[in-house]
């Protein structure tokens, strides 16, 4: 990054050493009271040599014939970020006129430059010994940018990585070890040349900054781009630092602030965040502050888990717990309704117990969240989030294509409407055939809706053999079967058509997106004709309740429950126990049978 040389020395230098001195007053003020006395005392206790670092630079630019490479106003901008950090480490592409200067304002701190000219180094070095300065070879030429811009768009550019194992043709690998190791605080880049199509350009420079940057563990990084009214700067600052991570421009010096990928990520989780919307399966908590009769905050549900009742309507935990955890999240993912600001970052459940695709579903039993609230309730979260993408579109949109999200609907639409007569009409109004086929087309748009939203890694759950649970049981007297088949029969029409929607998603009808289908039906009926080697004893009654089968009446507050939970499929009269959840949840994450998950299983769509 070498400087231009004027014939005489001009008013601009003698300006940069006043600029200097006033900066470095600015920056090493002592706080003390200004009185004569006050003044007096502090010197005589303190030591008022001024550091090498910023004689030689007064010395440099006071005898120096060289026009500053940047204005005041551009030197301003990191002079800020340096007031607030220093001492810090500084990174700067470039060895120039300039680097005693930036030394200087970060003294005590590690500032290094990397200089594309070996003949400059040593020029520069001989002259001012203490700077600590590295070659590096560029391999680009600036006539390449746009070939490059396109490159840099693609997959294996945009992932975080030591740079030193990435397969982008951007990344530079011939860099001391330590510039990979070294979490940089300030990172500024003023080289190399790019003045025309022969020299090496910016490019990977701008790229180099932003992958160090977001490879750091914690905290953030503050990148400076200079010469911004070149095409190169100007592009590739926007699009790999992203402009909604853009803080300030002042004339030709371009201010980003950028996290790091831990600030979006959870530790040791396999997807960043787990978005979840469903029915009282996997309701944890937000029917909790409705009028509903759908609640489950109260003794004994939650008795086996480990924050006790929580609105969860199960002994311990629902399938989507033990689905966090075996996706690596270190906490259980918080009901919407208890949360917002930056713990959306993990994810929300959205679900709400007597919920369904259609609106009216569960209205029997009152107020509750439906599929089409839950939708709008993500969208609002998506709002909240581009808070913490500072706006960068595709920031948020790049962290929410890496989440996976969870939709469980459809037993409601039966239970508590199509199959109940008495308070709503639908089976009047619609056959069998004809009520999945409006059930899915409905549920097509709402995960169409979840998809323009952000979401492309998505879990939709068929129904369970809901004519055969304890509620069923003890109010169904046909012969032939011990389950309500007109029941079944209509689930599986519904089923069938949800995992063509799966093949129709994956088949490209919603481009980048991956959809699993977890035949929920097919693993209920599992647990049952296999429950002796899964380790159940009753499969036909709940732990809890009231009545034949225990499925009469739902599980009463401070009812006492069965004492063996271990050995009951049922907790009550519709949901699961725990035991039969983590089961559940383990073959539908790693099971290599397509009858649990389909085409392929949880885990193996977290690694997408």
């Amino acid at each position: 990054m070498q400087g231009k040389q004027p014939e005489a020395m001009n008013g601009k230098l003698i300006l940069s050493c006043f600029f200097l001195l006033s900066l470095f007053l600015l920056i090493k003020r002592p706080t003390f009271p200004y009185s004569s006395d006050s003044l007096t005392s502090y010197l005589s206790n303190k030591c008022t040599k001024i550091p090498s670092s910023v004689s030689n630079t007064l010395v440099h630019y006071a005898l120096s014939r060289t026009t500053p490479q940047q204005s005041v106003l551009e030197v301003s901008v990191s002079l800020q970020v340096l007031q607030r950090k220093s001492p810090c480490n500084f990174l700067v592409f470039g060895l120039g006129y300039d680097s005693l200067l930036w030394t200087s304002l970060n003294h005590g701190g590690r500032t290094v430059f990397l200089e594309e000219s070996k003949n400059w180094i040593i020029n520069v070095t001989v002259e001012h010994p203490s700077l600590e300065s590295y070659h590096v070879v560029y391999d680009t030429k600036r006539s390449q940018a746009k070939q490059l811009h396109q490159i840099g768009m693609q997959e294996q550019c945009q992932q975080v990585c030591d740079p030193r194992h990435s397969k982008c043709q951007l990344a530079l690998k011939g860099l001391p070890s330590f510039v990979y190791e070294t979490q940089w605080d300030l990172i500024m880049v003023d080289a190399p040349t790019g003045y025309n199509d022969y020299t090496p350009g910016r490019m990977s420079a701008i790229y180099m900054a932003g992958l160090l940057a977001r490879n750091r563990l914690d905290g953030d990084t503050d990148v400076f781009v200079h010469d911004i009214n070149r095409p190169v700067e100007d592009t590739f600052s926007l699009s790999f630092l992203c402009k909604g991570y853009m803080v300030e421009e002042k004339e030709l010096m371009r201010h980003f602030n950028i996290p790091t990928r831990a600030a979006f990520s959870q530790p040791n989780s396999q997807v960043p965040a787990f978005f979840i919307f469903g029915d009282s399966l996997v309701d944890n908590g937000n029917n909790n502050g409705i009028l509903t009769l759908a609640r489950a905050n109260y003794m004994p549900y939650g008795l086996d888990f480990p924050q006790g009742t929580t609105g969860r309507f199960t002994n311990g935990l629902t399938f989507v717990d033990v689905l966090a955890k075996l996706l690596g999240f270190p906490n259980y993912i918080p009901p919407f309704a208890a949360i917002r600001g930056r713990a959306l970052l993990q994810g929300a459940n959205y679900a709400s117990g007597a919920s369904g695709i259609r609106d009216e579903t569960g209205n029997n039993l009152g107020a509750h969240v439906s599929m089409n609230q839950q939708v709008d309730n993500f969208g609002r979260t998506v709002q909240q989030l581009r808070r913490f993408f500072r706006g960068n579109g595709n920031a948020l949109a790049a962290y929410l294509s890496k989440a996976i999200f969870y939709c469980g609907l459809g037993s409601n639409d039966y239970l508590n409407n199509y199959f109940m007569r008495d308070y709503y009409s639908t089976s009047s109004r619609y056959t069998p055939k004809a009520y999945a086929e409006s059930l899915l087309q409905d549920y097509a748009r709402q995960l169409t809706a979840l998809y323009n939203l952000g979401a492309r890694k998505v879990i939709v759950t068929g129904v369970g053999q809901i004519g055969c649970i304890p509620y069923q049981l003890a109010r169904y007297n046909g012969s032939g079967s011990r389950c309500n088949e007109e029941i079944n029969n209509a689930i599986i029409l519904f089923n069938s058509g949800l995992k063509q929607l799966v093949d129709q998603a994956n088949r490209g009808q919603l481009p980048g997106s991956r959809f699993v289908y977890l035949d929920s039906y097919f693993s209920s009926q599992d647990l049952v004709q296999k429950a002796r080697t899964y380790g159940f004893d009753v499969v036909d009654k709940g732990c809890c309740g009231v009545g034949k089968n225990n499925g009469q009446i739902t599980c009463l507050p401070l009812q006492t429950p069965c004492d063996n939970r271990q050995k009951y499929i049922f907790w009550d009269a519709f949901h699961p126990t725990e035991a039969a959840n983590i089961l559940l949840a383990k073959n539908a994450y790693s099971s290599k049978s397509k009858s649990f998950a389909y085409p392929i299983n949880i885990q193996q769509l977290a690694a997408l």
